[in-house]
């Protein structure tokens, strides 16, 4: 027969240095895995068991050196709606058993909105069901590479790391146990569709960005449309300075005939016709006088006509101008109301939101001591407060004996000990419709026992207030 004594004696403390390793904070599990490369050549510890931070690589979930989260985006009404009814849409098919289906919809809408959380949680813990305890591991991977903060996927890697450490341990010393297959993580019934406040911050820089790119574009049309009409204006005042100026020069082509046919009438001009020719002979004095005298009245004329077109102009510029800035102001005003109204409606929303999860802690707490209230009772041995938090008429899902049977039971188990401890702790609640159920940690203590297991009981509600729900069913997890 061969002899697996030395084999065992090297396999068990390498084993038990992994799960150690596997326990510790997931920053020092960076840095041991760091030097766990430096002192194998680069190669690490490739096992079932690697920290949160080290790097993926197969399948098509990406690396996690590489993925990088999709910029923000704000999701439309259609958008928001399509997106929560595929994620209800996999709830009901996880709380059904259907996990191929829960995990179709839910890796679809981390290839669609890969920013947003929650479909990570729920295809991990889809996976997790279905048997797929690496995959899970992987998807949860995933969701920290989009949100190093977010606590639940710490929680549920942790869960996975201690299944697959369970089973690398058994393997490693050839137990006959059964492999631990299949690992129930929390979901969350919801996803959040409010931008957080690093992601509000960054949106009001976008829309103020835009804003301000749309008002320099209409402030270029706006000064585009004032030289425009400067220049149509410039044409059109050289125009009429062109027809001044012929008009004048009529006025003083008439003046001077005028003034010609009163000098002859007057007899100041002399003429001689001879031939057909007309010779003659002004006095100068006189006529160099007039000449001068209207070429001043003239440019006298001229000066003011010039002057009072520059007038005109300047006017003009100055009232169009005064125009432009008030469209501009008006703009400016409108765009600004329209921001202060966003960031109302947006803080608005957020009020609401956060009135909702006060709204489900306070519930969780009232789930919370039901159980509390179920574990004293227990402790105390007393039977009918015992048996007043389960239903009428209950009986445990799945066997075949009748409710007096059970009673009976219970009867001689808590009264045929000489003491019982019930501690409860690490509570985790989940609602779904008219029921609720609540997974927590029980340690059982008697003279002939001490025990700790993970529970799971589930409650139906009677109304509204969850103070009166009863329990329907109860099963260890774990």
């Amino acid at each position: 027969m061969r002899k697996k004594f030395p084999i065992r004696l090297i396999l068990v403390p390498a084993v038990i240095g992994v799960v150690a390793w596997w326990l510790w904070p997931a920053a020092q599990q960076d840095d041991l895995a760091e030097q766990n490369k430096s002192s194998l050549g680069g190669r690490g510890l490739v096992s079932a068991v690697q920290p949160v931070s080290q790097s993926f690589g197969d399948g098509n979930l990406g690396s996690s050196g590489d993925y990088k989260s999709t910029p923000i985006s704000v999701l439309d009404d259609a958008e928001k709606k399509t997106l929560s009814a595929n994620f209800q849409k996999a709830q009901q098919a996880y709380e059904q058993g259907n996990q191929p289906r829960a995990i179709e919809i839910l890796s679809q809408l981390t290839i669609d909105h890969p920013h947003i959380i929650e479909p990570y949680v729920n295809l991990a813990a889809a996976y997790a069901a279905d048997g797929q305890l690496e995959q899970a591991r992987l998807t949860l991977n995933r969701g920290v590479d989009v949100n190093k903060t977010y606590a639940r996927l710490f929680e549920n890697l942790r869960r996975v790391h201690g299944a697959l450490a369970a089973n690398a341990y058994r393997s490693a010393l050839d137990q006959e146990e059964e492999l631990v297959s299949k690992v129930e993580l929390p979901i969350l019934n919801e996803v959040s569709l409010v931008p957080s406040g690093q992601q509000m911050v960054a949106l009001l820089q976008q829309r103020e960005s835009e804003f301000r790119t749309r008002l320099e574009v209409v402030s270029k049309e706006l000064q585009d449309s004032k030289n425009s009409l400067e220049l149509a204006q410039t044409q059109s005042a050289e125009t009429n300075d062109t027809q001044t100026m012929v008009a004048s020069l009529q006025q003083q082509l008439s003046q001077s005939q005028l003034e010609l046919a009163n000098l002859k009438e007057s007899g100041v001009l002399v003429a001689s016709l001879d031939q057909g020719g007309v010779s003659g002979s002004l006095p100068r004095s006189n006529g160099n006088s007039v000449a001068l005298e209207n070429e001043e009245k003239l440019r006298l004329k001229q000066k003011q006509l010039e002057d009072q077109q520059v007038a005109e102009r300047e006017l003009a510029a100055r009232k169009l101008a005064e125009q432009e800035q008030a469209r501009l102001a008006l703009l400016s005003s409108e765009k600004e109301q329209e921001r202060k109204d966003k960031l109302i409606a947006d803080a608005k929303l957020s009020e609401e939101q956060a009135q909702a999860v006060q709204d489900q802690r306070a519930q969780n707490q009232l789930a919370i001591s039901l159980v509390k209230s179920w574990a004293d009772a227990w402790s105390g041995q007393n039977v009918s407060s015992y048996v007043s938090h389960y239903r009428d008429g209950y009986v445990p899902p799945g066997s075949s004996i009748t409710h007096a049977t059970w009673l009976e039971q219970r009867q001689v188990r808590l009264t045929n000990k000489k003491f019982i401890n019930v501690g409860v702790s690490n509570f985790e609640v989940r609602n779904s419709g008219d029921k609720f159920f609540v997974t927590f940690s029980q340690h059982y203590q008697s003279n002939t026992m001490d025990d700790t297991i993970r529970k799971q009981l589930q409650f139906q509600k009677m109304g509204d207030d969850w103070r009166q729900a009863k329990i329907i069913g109860e099963r260890v997890v774990r």
